[in-house]
């Protein structure tokens, strides 16, 4: 049984049940609320306790971005809260959470003191990402009261960590693409459930659903953007002057991941064109490389698309 950990209001939940096991069943139990989610490593510091023992340490990067997506979130699902106005309030109710959670970690393992570094600018630690931290946040139930709290510690099973993407095309889309909303766990249920029925009947089976529209166009994953890769004579010129990344553009109602806008600086940073427009499923043959995004993937090559018989796509 994977070990999970769940903090409330600061205090962590003692026994909690195993519907709250996954990410996705903690943010169902939430119901209303904005979250963000992000991929974090655990590794031993180079600075020692004062009995000379090795610290450990957690590297969470992009942190100031994931609260400033946080409190956007809230601003938009709820409108009228004057709870979620204050960014300052917000930030540290998400400091907080989260600083529970990981000394708890830190405590378990017998360390008397944890540490979070939020610097992006860090050594990402060789191993990867060894965990998914979630945290959410919905208005109080009155208007004196504080900011509901909510976080969730999910270590990452190998498997969740492989290096290609498996995709299923599916017609569906976001409800509410311009926040993070945790009834989206909810909303993409029968997505879950048909991506793992499908999946059982594939040797490699499937990692995540790529929604699209009615036509074929590529939205995003469920839990990811997507880019696709072309080469051709209308490339930007840097590192590969045929070279271009296509990813379905905002205005289609999609989430601005993190991870997607990094993707999109770095390759302008290194000459690599990109463009924010439709891409048409049909056209895949024509892709070199396809490739999602996430904060908790980052970037994960696709390996495999699979369209369900009579469905967009090819």
């Amino acid at each position: 049984m994977m070990e999970f950990t769940v903090v409330r209001d600061g205090e962590v939940v003692s026994e909690p049940g195993q519907d709250l096991a996954s990410p996705a069943g903690f943010l169902r139990s939430i119901g209303s609320g904005a979250y963000t989610a992000a991929g974090v490593s655990r590794r031993r510091s180079r600075r020692r306790r004062d009995d000379g023992l090795s610290r450990m340490e957690f590297w969470l990067p992009l942190w100031d971005e994931h609260v400033y997506r946080l409190g956007h979130s809230l601003t938009r699902l709820f409108p009228d809260s004057d709870q979620v106005k204050d960014g300052d309030v917000v930030r540290e109710a998400a400091r907080a959470s989260v600083s529970a959670l990981l000394r708890h970690e830190m405590n378990q393992e017998g360390s008397r003191e944890a540490t979070t570094n939020h610097d992006v600018g860090a050594a990402e630690p060789e191993e990867g990402f060894t965990h998914m931290v979630t945290v959410a946040l919905r208005p109080g139930p009155g208007p004196s009261s504080p900011l509901a709290c909510f976080a969730h510690l999910y270590p990452l099973r190998p498997e969740s960590r492989a290096t290609t993407a498996s995709v299923l095309l599916s017609e569906f889309r976001r409800i509410s693409p311009e926040a993070k909303s945790c009834a989206w766990a909810t909303d993409r249920r029968p997505l879950e459930v048909d991506l793992a029925r499908r999946g059982a009947m594939l040797a490699g089976g499937l990692s995540e659903v790529v929604m699209c529209t009615e036509r074929g166009m590529l939205l995003e994953g469920t839990k990811s953007n997507v880019f696709v890769v072309v080469e051709d004579d209308r490339g930007g010129g840097g590192l590969n002057p045929k070279r271009r990344l296509l990813t379905p553009p905002l205005s289609s109602g999609i989430l601005p991941g993190l991870a997607r806008a990094a993707v999109i600086a770095t390759a302008a940073a290194l000459g690599i064109a990109v463009e924010e427009r439709q891409v048409d499923s049909k056209d895949c043959t024509g892709w070199s490389e396809c490739f999602l995004t996430s904060a908790v993937k980052m970037a994960q090559p696709v390996a495999a698309v699979a369209v369900p018989a009579g469905g967009s796509g090819a």
